[in-house]
């Protein structure tokens, strides 16, 4: 009974810290994440330089990249081996990359026709038929 204790003190007082230090750089971290992000999401708003819509993606986008990194950093930090880690997130980048290849170019086009409409702006779309062919009709108006 002795030598259960005394193995499980050992182990709190070794791989135990350890944890908890991560821990609280885990959570320090991403605190520290989200204030930036959000100081930079609320400065891109107030320039006006960028649509509103892309400056979401982009800060979330930073946001989420960040946070696997800290998470990662803590995993090797605890000792676990991260190059098999490191190797599944490449492989899953190349094969992300190569599905959406060609939904790339359309999102693009979609934000260069989109461009002059606002975050704010009701965007609609509705087919009609007139004489013997459908003609679409689009309006863009600002929300009320």
């Amino acid at each position: 009974m002795e030598d259960i204790l005394n193995s499980i003190l050992n182990w709190l007082s070794t791989a135990g810290v350890k944890i908890v230090i991560a821990l609280v750089v885990l959570w320090i971290a991403f605190r520290i994440i989200n204030h930036v992000s959000k100081k930079i999401a609320k400065k891109l708003e107030k320039s006006g330089k960028m649509d509103k819509t892309l400056s979401r993606t982009f800060v979330s986008a930073g946001r989420v990249i960040l946070k696997i990194l800290v998470v990662l950093a803590m995993v090797g930090y605890l000792g676990f081996d991260t190059s098999g880690i490191a190797a599944l997130i490449a492989s899953l980048g190349v094969a992300l990359g190569l599905a959406v290849n060609g939904a790339l170019g359309n999102v693009a086009g979609g934000v260069l026709i989109l461009s002059p409409a606002r975050t704010e702006w009701m965007i609609s779309s509705r087919w009609r038929a007139t004489a013997a062919r459908w003609k679409r009709s689009t309006s863009a108006r600002r929300r009320s």
